[in-house]
C-alpha cells in the first residue's frame, strides 16, 4: 500500500484501517510539517514525571476494533505534532546524528557517540532547515548519553520530558530522527514500533533505526521523550535506546560539562552517509550527504554498490547488514558499478 492508494480508500472504516496499516507496514513514514505545542521546561534540573492517568490497555494491547484503530491513529498524529519541530540533526567534524530539544533555550539531548567530545562546537539543523551553532556539554559515555546546547540566541520549540520508569512491554512508541543525515527534501522521519524490553539502563524497541538516527528521540503516545536512540540491534526489529531516566539521573553533571566513562561498542552506528534503493545488481546510490565519508571517498550518485570487503551486496538491506558489523573509523573497500564499469573505492566510515 502507498500514500496515493490510502487516499483513494472511500469508507470511513477502511480509511482508518488503511492509514494505520500504512504506518505499521512501511519501514519509515515521511512525517508532514505541522504545528507543535511547546512545553515550558524549567531551567532547573527536571525530575521524572509521576505516573499519568493514561489507560495502560490502550497503549499496550493491539487494536481490536475500528475505534481502537482510530484512537491509535489519533494518538500517533498528536505525538507527531509535539515531536516534529524539536527533533534536530547534529553535524560535527567527527560525524553526524540526531537530537531533540527539551528546553526553549536550546538544550538538546542526544547519544554520547554523537556528542563524541565535550566542549567543541557542532552545527544543529532545525526541522525547518535552519542551521544554528551549538556546543557539546556533558557526556556519560558508559550510558551513551550526551547533551548539547545551542549557542545562537533564540527561543526554540521544545519537547516534553517524560518518564522511563513506568514503561510497559508492548507499549507503542514513536521514533523520530534523520536516517542517513539531514535532507532538505524531507522532514524528520517517523517510525512506529513497540517496546519489547526495558530496564533502568536500556530500552529495546521494534522501532526501525538507520545510521543517522542515533541521538534522536523515542516518544510515548503522549508525545513525551522517553528515550534517545543509541544503536541498531542485532535484528532490525530490536533496537536500543538510552532511557530518559539516565539523563535525569546525571542531569546536573551533564549540564556542567562533565565527561566520563567509556562508550559501549558502537555496533551498527557506522555509516557511509548515503541513501540507496534496491537495484538488480546491488544497492543504487540515490543521494548522499555533503562531506560524508562516501562523498569524500569519491562515491557518486547512480553508482551501484555490489560488495563490501569481498562480501556480496545484492540489495539495500544487504548493505545495511554488512555495515552493521563495521565500526566507525574502520576503512572498507566498496565494489561498485559506475557506467557499467567495475571499480573499487576505499571509504573510512564515520559514526551514524
Amino acid at each position: 500500500m502507498n500514500m496515493s492508494g490510502a487516499r483513494h480508500i472511500r469508507s470511513n472504516a477502511s480509511s482508518a484501517l488503511g492509514l494505520l496499516l500504512l504506518v505499521l507496514m512501511t519501514p519509515h513514514v515521511w512525517a508532514q510539517r505541522v504545528a507543535v505545542r511547546e512545553s515550558d521546561p524549567s531551567k532547573a534540573a527536571p525530575k521524572p514525571l509521576a505516573p499519568t492517568t493514561r489507560t495502560v490497555p490502550r497503549v499496550v494491547q493491539p487494536p481490536r476494533t475500528l475505534d481502537d484503530l482510530r484512537e491509535l491513529q489519533s494518538s500517533i498524529q498528536n505525538a507527531l505534532k509535539l515531536g516534529l519541530k524539536p527533533t534536530v540533526a547534529i553535524t560535527s567534524r567527527l560525524g553526524q546524528g540526531s537530537g531533540v530539544i527539551v528546553r526553549k533555550d536550546g538544550l538538546i539531548l542526544t547519544a554520547g557517540h554523537v556528542a563524541k567530545e565535550g566542549g567543541f562546537e557542532v552545527t544543529v539543523t532545525l526541522s525547518d532547515g535552519r542551521r544554528v551553532r551549538a556546543r557539546v556539554l556533558g557526556i556519560n559515555r558508559s550510558a551513551d548519553a550526551g547533551m548539547v546546547k545551542i549557542i545562537d540566541k533564540g527561543e526554540y520549540a521544545a519537547a516534553e520530558i517524560g518518564s522511563s520508569n513506568d514503561l510497559k512491554i508492548g507499549q507503542w512508541a514513536i521514533a523520530l530522527g534523520h536516517p542517513g543525515g539531514y535532507r532538505r527534501d524531507r522532514p524528520p522521519v517517523l517510525r512506529l514500533g513497540r517496546i519489547i524490553q526495558t530496564d533502568p539502563k536500556t530500552i529495546i524497541s521494534t522501532n526501525t533505526l538507520v545510521g543517522g538516527d542515533s541521538g534522536g528521540p523515542l516518544f510515548d503516545l503522549e508525545g513525551r521523550v522517553i528515550g534517545i536512540h543509541s544503536r541498531i540491534g542485532e535484528s532490525t526489529v530490536a533496537n536500543l535506546h538510552v532511557p530518559i531516566g539516565v539523563f535525569l539521573q546525571d542531569w546536573d553533571r551533564m549540564v556542567n560539562g562533565d565527561v566520563w566513562g567509556a562508550l559501549p561498542t558502537p555496533k551498527g552506528t557506522s555509516m557511509l552517509g548515503i541513501f540507496t534503493v534496491d537495484h538488480k545488481n546491488g544497492a543504487l546510490v540515490q543521494s548522499m550527504l555533503p562531506n560524508s565519508p562516501a562523498a569524500k571517498a569519491g562515491l557518486k550518485v547512480n553508482d551501484v554498490i555490489t560488495g563490501i570487503d569481498g562480501q556480496k551486496v545484492s540489495n539495500r538491506q544487504d548493505l545495511i547488514r554488512v555495515l552493521d558489523k563495521r565500526k566507525p573509523d574502520e576503512v572498507v573497500q566498496l565494489d561498485i558499478l559506475r557506467d557499467g564499469q567495475s571499480r573499487q573505492i576505499k571509504v573510512k566510515l564515520s559514526a551514524g
